[in-house]
């Protein structure tokens, strides 16, 4: 189980900084 729960939240970290790349990108675009 400990490495289920790891794996989740390896996934929730990687999907949290993809999410956070595209709002900057698009704040960035939006700016310039």
């Amino acid at each position: 189980m400990p490495r289920l729960a790891r794996l989740a939240l390896a996934l929730l970290y990687m999907l949290a900084g993809i999410a956070f790349i595209v709002v900057a990108i698009r704040a960035w675009l939006a700016a310039h």
